[in-house]
Parts: C-alpha cells; structure tokens; sequence
C-alpha cells in the first residue's frame, strides 16, 4: 500500500472513531442529566441519604451534562454551516472559504469542549457516588446507624462517632468533624 492510501485508509479511521467519539460524548451528556436530576428527585433510599455536598455536586453534574449537550448541537450546527457554504462555493472549485474555515474551528472547538465537559461531569458523578456510599477512610469494618457511621472500637468494642458526611472524609482526609 502507498502512502496516499495508507493516508486515505486512516483519514477513513479518523473519521469513524471521531464520530463515534463524538456520539459518546453526546449519550454521557444525556446519561449526566438523567442521573443527576434522578438522584436530585429523591427517587431511591440511595438518594434520600445524599449529603448536601454531594447534592450540590449534582447541580455541577447536571450542568456538565446539559454543557455536553449544547456542544454538541454547537458542533452539529457549525459543521452543517461549514459543508453547506462548501459546497455552495462554485467558484472556488467547491472548497472551504474563509466563512466555512471559521465555522469548521468552532465545529472542532464545540467537539473537544464537548468531551471535557463529558469527563468532568462523570468524575463528578463518581465522587458523588463513591463518597456518598459511607465507605470509612481507614477502610475499618463500620455500622451505621440512622444518624451517623460507626465504627467497633478495638479495645473496648463500643462503638465510636464518625463523620455523618462522607464528602468530609475524601475532600479533608480526616475522620471526624
């Protein structure tokens, strides 16, 4: 194989995996929205024990959720703009002007900002669930009560008050208020 159609085969490939990029961009977009306001509804006991960190952590979640979104209806747009004054250029020989070069940059602009909103959000929604579990910090075997996590005491096997909010421990580190 030449180089031009080793170049034509992995423009071929740049063209599907970006597609299919961008496709899952737009799906953890709608996926960010669809849990965050699930979870801001109180819908499941999981819900109901969220702390007030993590709820505004979702209102974060959701708004990286709804960003995805828009970018991509950005990237739809402008890309539709870009080949559409493309293919209107009879007279250069159907080429981009300089119209459709500026559109094709806010095109690849709104495809990477896309992402990163796409991954923000999702770490987001990871802290919020992981921190949410009440999963101790020293790893020790807890109980929880209706009010606080507990954990057995090793010498004398009572039981000794932990924090109530598990965001504490990951954003301090400490156990404890």
């Amino acid at each position: 194989m030449d180089g031009e159609k080793r170049r034509a085969n992995q423009r071929g490939n740049q063209e599907y995996f970006s597609g299919k990029v961008s496709e899952v961009g737009r799906l953890i977009g709608l996926g960010l929205v669809a849990a965050s306001f699930s979870l801001m509804t109180y819908a499941t006991e999981f819900a109901k024990t969220l702390s007030s960190s993590a709820q505004n952590l979702l209102v974060w979640v959701a708004l990286c959720g709804v960003i995805a979104i828009l970018l991509d209806y950005t990237q739809m747009l402008f890309g539709y703009a870009s080949a559409t004054i493309a293919a209107n250029n009879s007279d250069g020989d159907f080429r981009q002007t300089k119209t459709s070069e500026v559109t094709s940059i806010v095109q690849r602009i709104a495809f990477f900002a896309k992402q990163i909103a796409a991954v923000v959000g999702s770490v987001l929604l990871i802290v919020v669930i992981y921190t949410s579990l009440k999963v101790p910090a020293d790893g020790a075997n807890h109980i929880k009560d209706e009010t606080c996590t507990m954990r057995p005491s090793v010498d004398n096997r009572k039981c000794s008050k932990l924090t109530s909010d598990p965001l504490h421990i990951a954003v301090a580190g400490t156990v404890g208020s």
